[in-house]
């Protein structure tokens, strides 16, 4: 095979298409691009000839995309709210629809004053690569925050991600199952919990279901067990007026809902905001005791 950027694309674009990969254009690019230390862009303005370890670099890469490992997993990193964080098995891929979790809680934030901000306690439940708590960290550097999760793998991740950002001195981070054993009470609770229910996971892309960790993804039978569970602590650990943050699925509004209205008082502001695909992603309760 001819070694120029051209021919190496057309090959992988094939190869990919081939194998089920749906949007092959940009990531043999992506892949591309991070074989030859550049940047995406840059790919469309190659001409010159290609050096024999780069285009094996490259050619193993996309052997490996075509079976189905995941593209962050690949390179090892993915970008979230604008920032680049280090990914691998040991934590979930970020998704762009998460990026909303980050955008109401910071909105909350943007309200309070900095005296406020300085003495809120905010934790992060289940933080993975601790993509959430380290944008909300970068965004406002006056809070200090607690991240959360029942893995070690995923929190040395972590860690090591608040250090790549220069945040580490405003997180502290747990070992945990949600905000068990945890004392409040909190002013935020932020939180993308597993939320797939465990008869649906092996109809999921083969690249979540063979790749990314299933504890972030296993919500229980009905999907809305993990849910539930955080939904339930929370309401016993948010300060008088607190508030509380969360992903969830496709199709669990009215579950979600009935739960929140259930538990918190009548005077407590219960809402969804949907994602730019028109799904309700994200539930905001605010606690008004």
């Amino acid at each position: 095979m001819e070694n120029n950027a051209k021919v190496l694309l057309k090959w992988a674009r094939d190869l990919l298409k081939s194998n089920g990969v749906e949007d092959v254009t940009f990531e043999s690019r992506v892949l591309l691009a991070h074989s030859m230390g550049i940047s995406v862009e840059v790919t469309f303005l190659i001409d010159d000839p290609i050096t024999q370890e780069i285009a094996n670099d490259y050619q193993s890469m996309v052997y490996r995309r075509a079976k189905g490992e995941p593209t962050a997993y690949i390179i090892g990193y993915k970008e979230f709210f604008g920032e680049i964080f280090k990914v691998d098995p040991r934590v979930l891929i970020p998704r762009p629809e998460t990026e909303l979790l980050v955008e109401k809680t910071a909105k909350y934030l943007n309200d309070q004053s900095i005296e406020k901000q300085e003495v809120m306690k905010i934790v992060d439940v289940g933080t993975g690569s601790g993509c959430i708590a380290i944008s909300l960290a970068k965004l406002f550097p006056s809070i200090k925050l607690m991240a959360t999760d029942i893995s070690a793998e995923s929190l040395e991740l972590a860690k090591s991600n608040a250090q790549n950002h220069s945040v580490i001195d405003q997180l502290e981070f747990y070992e945990n199952d949600l905000l068990t054993n945890l004392e409040g009470p909190f002013d935020i609770v932020v939180s993308n919990p597993p939320y797939i229910d465990s008869n649906s996971i092996k109809a999921v892309q083969r690249e979540i279901r063979n790749h990314e960790p299933i504890i972030a993804l296993d919500g229980g039978l009905s999907g809305t067990e993990t849910l539930s569970r955080l939904i339930i602590q929370a309401k016993e650990r948010l300060s008088d007026d607190g508030l509380l943050v969360i992903e969830i699925g496709f199709g669990q509004k009215e579950d979600v809902l009935f739960l929140c209205k259930k538990i918190f008082s009548s005077n407590s502001e219960v809402k969804l905001e949907i994602d730019l695909a028109g799904i309700p992603r994200v539930l905001l309760v605010k606690n008004n005791e």
